[in-house]
């Protein structure tokens, strides 16, 4: 494992940079900057160090933090993410809570990641979903701090870009002497047997143990005011290239339902200002929901702002979820299948692909592949409720059979903690 490390040494500084540059011009990125090159706060009390690359999966790890505090409710956690929207959204949920920290993840620098792994001194690494960073894990592994990755996801793209850059003797040092590797799905299990882990095993998705967040009642009314009782349905964590799908099917749906509005909720929010163009570009009325601008006749609601999908998902008569349409893979569908939305997706959802063929084998999710199909799905769904009821009954009683992957996970963590002798 020589050449990885070595051209890290090389790249790294470069991405310090870049970090740097961005910090500059998207403050959220500055947030525990030093971090990044493993300027850790020291901590003396040992904690479970739970990382989550971004939002999603910050989203669905939550309901293992919550379990974690439940059981062990002395240790002390640290939670890390690699994007800036993962770290705000941490803070968001669970950073008020008592002997928990939250920080950026390290970049994969063999020196930053062994200053930051000494200055912590985590009892123990969980992984959740998918990062494989091989020199955070070498570094783990030398200092014997068990690893165990649970909701663990990758696909066969992904398995072979890494062997392709990695090769498959680092993949192995890397992921050999992982302690437990809980794989959503069986597929998931066979390739990351193939990329060099051994402790491996089916655990399934935290995605289904989550617990949703309550709409707050109080903003739905707020939302329900603004739209003046005017029918909305919803496109969610759109991507480049789906935005204009989804506007040219609006501006058809138009026609035969006056004065729909769409609510458009960009997967990442600095492309608001992009996505608000395009839309003035169409011919459409836009109001942005971070400047708080008043919907009025508007035809677009620019969803712009990170946290308010729940209540938006609340008042949706359908949802197209977004980073589908394009080569992408999906986002979560659990969440809009708890909120009881009809849900529209498109034919990539290589990231819950699990989730994604069991709503669609019990009838709980409804393909589409460009506007005139999402023209017509949406079309029935506003003409018959009772088909929009029976597509949200189907998909919640998905959601409930598919619970399970969390007490396997707890087994998992409660074994390597207790083999360290601290219960």
């Amino acid at each position: 494992m020589r050449l990885y490390p070595n051209l890290t040494r090389l790249l790294m500084p470069i991405a310090g940079v870049w970090l740097r540059y961005r910090a500059r011009r998207e403050p959220a990125w500055g947030f525990g900057l030093e971090e990044r090159f493993g300027r850790a706060q020291p901590a003396s009390d040992a904690p479970v160090w739970i990382h989550a690359a971004s939002m999603g999966e910050v989203n669905s790890a939550v309901v293992l933090v919550q379990a974690i505090r439940q059981r062990w409710p002395q240790r002390a956690l640290r939670l890390t993410a690699f994007t800036a929207t993962g770290c705000a959204r941490w803070n968001e949920l669970v950073a008020d809570l008592p002997g928990v920290t939250v920080a950026p993840l390290p970049l994969d620098h063999p020196a930053w990641v062994a200053r930051a792994l000494a200055a912590v001194s985590p009892s123990m690494l969980i992984i959740v979903e998918t990062e494989i960073w091989p020199n955070f894990l070498h570094a783990a592994h030398q200092r014997h701090i068990p690893v165990v990755m649970v909701s663990a996801r990758i696909s066969e793209r992904s398995v072979r870009g890494w062997e392709r850059w990695l090769g498959r003797r680092t993949l192995e040092l890397a992921l050999a002497p992982i302690a437990h590797v809980g794989a959503q799905t069986a597929a998931d299990e066979e390739r990351f047997r193939r990329l060099g882990a051994i402790h491996t095993a089916v655990d399934g998705s935290l995605k289904w143990d989550a617990v949703p967040a309550l709409p707050h009642a109080e903003k739905i009314r707020a939302i329900e005011a603004a739209l003046q009782g005017r029918r909305c349905w919803l496109a969610a964590s759109t991507h480049e290239g789906e935005e204009i799908v989804v506007l040219n099917a609006h501006r058809r749906l138009q026609r035969q339902f006056p004065g729909l509005c769409l609510l458009l909720a960009p997967r990442h929010p600095p492309r608001a200002s992009a996505v608000s163009d395009l839309c003035l570009e169409q011919g459409f009325a836009v109001a942005r929901r971070s400047r708080e601008e008043t919907l009025g006749p508007s035809d677009i609601w620019l969803i712009d702002t990170l946290g308010e999908l729940t209540e938006f998902f609340s008042v949706a008569e359908a949802v197209f979820m977004g980073g589908s349409l394009v080569p992408v893979g999906g986002h979560n569908l659990l969440e809009p299948a708890a909120s009881r939305t009809p849900i529209l997706t498109g034919p990539h959802s290589e990231n819950a692909a699990a989730v994604a063929e069991a709503l669609e084998q019990a009838g709980g999710l409804i393909r589409v592949g460009d506007a005139s199909e999402i023209i017509a799905q949406v079309q029935h769904l506003l003409d018959d409720p009772r088909a929009a009821a029976d597509l949200t009954n189907r998909a919640a009683a998905v959601l409930e059979a598919g619970k399970g992957a969390l007490p396997r996970a707890l087994k998992a963590i409660a074994a390597q903690l207790a083999d360290r002798g601290r219960p």
